[in-house]
C-alpha cells in the first residue's frame, strides 16, 4: 500500500481563512500521489527573536524552526509535511526578500503573502504556485530550468506570474518516483 502524504497548511501571524481555503483548494490534485491536507484555522504568533527591525521582517530559517518546534507531535508521523503561509515580509541571508523558503530538513516550508498580493484571483493563483514550489522543494525537487514548471526560481513576481501551476513532465516524474 502506497503511503498518504500529510500535509499540514499552518497559518502565522494574521492569515484570513479565505487565504487558508485558496491555499487548501490549489495544493489539491497536484501531486502524482496521495496526499490529505489539513488546514488549520488556528495561527501561531512569531516569535520576535525571528524579526530583524534593521530590515522590517521575519527571518524565514528561524520561521521554519519555529513552526517544526510547534508542531513536532504532527511532524513525527511518517510522511508528513507542515506548509506555513506567514501574513508577513520574509528574507532568508543573501536575499532582499523571498516569497518562500523549504527546510527540507525540518520538513517545514513556508510562502510569505505580502508582496504576491493583488486582486484576489491573482493571488490565489501566487499562493498556489509557491505553496505548490515550495513543498516540492520538501519532496526532494530541486528547481527546475523549465520557465513554464512550478518547481521554476522566481526572484520577482512577474516570474511567478510567468511560471505554470503544474509540475513539468519530468518533475511530475521525479515525484512519482520518491514516492512510488
Amino acid at each position: 500500500m502506497l503511503l498518504t502524504i500529510r500535509i499540514l497548511i499552518q497559518p502565522v501571524g494574521y492569515v484570513s481563512p479565505d487565504e487558508i481555503n485558496a491555499l487548501t483548494e490549489k495544493l489539491k490534485e497536484k501531486f502524482p500521489f496521495n496526499t490529505k491536507i489539513f488546514p488549520v484555522i488556528w495561527p501561531l504568533q512569531p516569535p520576535y527573536s525571528s524579526y530583524n527591525i534593521k530590515r522590517m521582517q521575519y527571518d524565514a530559517k528561524k520561521i521554519n524552526g519555529f513552526i517544526a518546534k510547534k508542531r513536532a507531535d504532527f511532524l513525527g508521523k511518517k510522511g508528513s509535511y507542515v506548509l506555513g503561509i506567514a501574513g508577513f515580509d520574509g528574507y532568508y541571508n543573501g536575499l532582499r526578500f523571498v516569497f518562500g523558503l523549504a527546510s527540507v530538513d525540518l520538513k517545514v516550508a513556508t510562502i510569505y503573502t505580502p508582496r504576491l498580493k493583488e486582486q484576489k484571483e491573482k493571488y490565489y493563483e501566487r499562493l498556489g504556485k509557491e505553496g505548490t514550489h515550495e513543498l516540492g522543494h520538501l519532496f526532494g525537487l530541486p528547481h527546475c530550468e523549465n520557465k513554464h514548471c512550478v518547481m521554476s526560481f522566481s526572484n520577482s513576481i512577474a516570474e511567478v506570474d510567468n511560471k505554470g501551476e503544474d509540475f513539468c513532465p519530468e518533475c511530475n516524474a521525479k515525484l512519482a518516483r520518491i514516492f512510488h
